[in-house]
């Protein structure tokens, strides 16, 4: 079976000839090969038009690996104009790439899964930026070659349950990193890997599974740490708590031998005009809590439904995705925005920067693109079945994600 609305761009790429358009509006497309030994063979065509082409998106680079990616790629940006793309592979390696052409940079052997996203940090002060990320053993911070800078690895007093958050408080690059381990308690590490006051081996009831969230709000730093049970803490910088804890949510039954419900990253929304911190359970309850303490809920989606927060209409209030099965629905907290039926089941859902949602479907190896009302990007869905992020290069804005065993980058078109 052939998409030929893909096959100008694939003869192109093969043949250089732009004349190919008409095979555009074909759609698919399958052939039969009848061979008879001794005689002319038979090849039967069939196609099914499309009723709305597809529009053409370029394949710019493909970057091949021995095992499967087991991470998304991660972009960062270096000095001088250069991009950069980090992924690990099953093998536990770790690739460098080069967003321009895919080329190989480096690769590291690490070990073990990174369980945390691949952040760039300025760790020397330089304008460089260093590669931060943590496993479920040890942390992190990689210079712009791929080596170890000093003082890390930093091995963990036990194994973490979640991905580690990196902060620099007085934007001095001087990085804290905070984790939660498997023993119950938080650990926060100073810029060589020593603990820090209010937060060496500091105890937490329950086990978190989110990542730290941390923001800065009228001059003050807040650390809010979710347990999996829905029990949310507060701190200050210093490891004080803002105000009491508060337990969002009673653990329902079924869900006791199987650990807790609250699975879902945090997010804040420092530029609505209240300031809230926003999470969400399996059990398709989500909810708001303000500096005060006070809490809102909602039953915004069934029990297994997958929910995210993010930004569409760019007004600094946050908006409410939640995927179930094939269908998405979006929302502000107090009204319907969309509604939309992906043609498979979708396996990931996240927000990205430039107001758009992407989603997943992993089994397929196919990605989409959903703008603020809800429409389909042009040119999508694409191969892959990672979460992607978006670059741009010499004016080219590009698409990047993982598929299979190799990065794909793709040019798009807004």
């Amino acid at each position: 079976m052939l998409n030929a609305a893909y096959l100008p761009s694939l003869l192109q790429n093969i043949s250089g000839n732009k004349g190919e358009a008409s095979f555009a509006n074909t759609g698919f497309t399958s052939m039969e090969w009848l061979p008879s030994f001794g005689q002319k063979s038979t090849v039967l065509l069939a196609s099914q038009a499309l009723s709305h082409p597809l529009a053409e998106t370029n394949v710019l680079w493909k970057a091949m690996f021995v095992a499967p990616l087991i991470t998304q790629p991660y972009l960062v940006e270096q000095p001088e104009g250069k991009t950069v793309a980090l992924v690990q592979d099953l093998k536990f390696n770790l690739y460098c790439l080069d967003l321009k052409n895919g080329a190989l940079l480096w690769s590291k052997f690490l070990g073990d899964k990174i369980i945390s996203d691949i952040q760039g940090i300025d760790f020397y002060g330089n304008g460089t930026k260093c590669y931060t990320f943590s496993s479920s053993s040890r942390i992190y911070t990689l210079d712009e070659n791929g080596r170890d800078v000093d003082g890390f690895p930093l091995k963990l007093p036990d194994m973490a349950t979640n991905a580690t958050t990196v902060v620099d408080f007085d934007h001095s690059t001087k990085f804290s990193y905070f984790v939660a381990c498997d023993n119950g308690k938080i650990y926060g590490f100073g810029h060589l890997g020593k603990p820090l006051d209010g937060w060496n081996a500091f105890s937490i009831h329950g086990i978190v599974r989110q990542p730290i969230l941390h923001f800065q709000h009228k001059g003050k730093d807040y650390l809010a740490v979710l347990t999996d049970t829905g029990l949310l803490s507060v701190f200050g910088r210093d490891g004080s708590l803002r105000f009491p804890p508060i337990q969002l949510d009673e653990l329902p039954p079924e869900a006791k031998s199987g650990g807790g419900t609250f699975k879902y990253a945090m997010y804040v929304d420092l530029n609505a005009p209240g300031l809230r911190i926003y999470c969400a359970n399996t059990m398709g309850k989500v909810f708001a809590c303000d500096l005060q303490g006070k809490v809102l809920e909602q039953q915004s989606g069934k029990p297994g439904s997958v929910a995210a927060f993010g930004q569409l209409a760019g007004d600094g209030r946050f908006e409410l995705a939640v995927l179930d099965g094939k269908n998405l629905s979006v929302s502000t907290w107090d009204k319907p925005l969309f509604k939309t039926q992906f043609p498979e089941k979708q396996h990931l859902l996240f927000f990205l920067k430039n107001n758009y949602i992407g989603t997943v479907d992993r089994q397929g190896r196919r990605v989409w693109l959903l703008d603020s009302k809800g429409n389909v990007a042009a040119g999508f869905p694409l191969g892959g079945n990672t979460a992607f992020e978006f670059g741009r290069l010499n004016g080219v804005d590009m698409l990047v994600v993982g598929n299979g065993n190799s990065v794909w980058a793709y040019r798009v078109r807004f």
